[in-house]
C-alpha cells in the first residue's frame, strides 16, 4: 500500500505508523526520523506524498549502525564487527580496529547518513516510539537494549558524536526489556504496540 491508495481504502494518510524488527526496525526509524522526503515537484505522484509518521514500534532495533559509534557503546566487545555492517559499508572490522580515524575520514559521512539517530531533530518531537528488546543489558549483542537507551538519553556519552536524544526533545517513548517487563516481544507487539497505535496515534 502507498498513500495514494488512501481514499480508495478509507485510510487517513496523515495517521501512519511504522514498525519493524532488527534492520527492519532501523529502516522504519530512519524513515520516521528523516526530514520529509516528499517532493511536490516530482513527476511521480508517489514521491509527492509526505513520509512523516506519528508512531514507531521498534523491536531489537539498532538506533545507529555506525560501527565507530557502536564500538564505543559496547566497549571491549565485537558488536561493531557484525558481518552485515561490514558488507553494507564495505569496511572490515580489522580496518575499524586498526585505523579508526582513517575509516572515519573515508566512511564517516556514510555511517552517519545511514544511521537513524543521526536524523533525529526537533520536528520529530511529536513521534511516539516503542522499543522492545528480548535480550537484557550487558549481553553485548547487535540486538541489545543499549541501542534503545543510547537513543533515549545518550548513554554512554560517545566522544565525537553529538546526537539529540528522545529525552532532550521531551518525546513520548517506552522501552520494554527483561529488566523492566515480564512481557514477551510477541505480547509487546500484539498488545502494547497495537494499543499505542490505535489509542494514542490514530485518534
Amino acid at each position: 500500500m502507498n498513500k495514494m491508495d488512501s481514499n480508495a481504502l478509507g485510510i487517513d494518510k496523515t495517521k501512519v505508523a511504522l514498525t519493524g524488527n532488527s534492520a527492519g526496525g532501523g529502516i522504519a526509524m530512519w524513515l520516521g526520523l528523516h526530514d520529509d522526503l516528499r517532493s511536490v515537484e516530482a513527476q511521480n505522484p508517489i514521491h509527492q506524498e509526505s513520509t512523516r509518521v506519528l508512531c514507531l514500534g521498534l523491536f531489537e532495533t539498532q538506533t545507529t549502525i555506525n560501527p565507530l559509534e557502536i564500538k564505543e557503546i559496547f566497549p571491549d566487545s565485537n558488536v561493531y564487527a557484525e558481518g552485515a555492517l561490514s558488507i553494507f559499508f564495505g569496511v572490515t572490522p580489522n580496518e575499524i580496529a586498526s585505523d579508526p580515524e582513517g575509516v572515519r575520514e573515508v566512511h564517516g559521512s556514510s555511517f552517519r547518513e545511514a544511521s537513524a539517530l543521526t536524523h533525529l531533530s526537533a520536528d520529530d518531537a511529536h513521534i511516539k516510539i516503542l522499543f522492545s528488546y528480548a535480550r537484557n543489558f550487558g549481553e553485548n549483542n547487535i540486538h541489545s537494549p543499549e541501542f534503545g537507551i543510547y537513543a533515549i538519553n545518550g548513554t554512554p556519552s560517545v566522544e565525537g558524536f553529538e546526537n539529540l536524544t528522545l529525552e532532550s526533545l521531551g518525546m513520548d517513548y517506552r522501552l520494554y526489556t527483561p529488566a523492566n517487563s515480564n512481557l514477551t516481544p510477541g505480547e509487546v507487539r500484539n498488545n502494547e504496540m497495537t494499543d499505542m497505535f490505535a489509542n494514542e496515534c490514530f485518534q
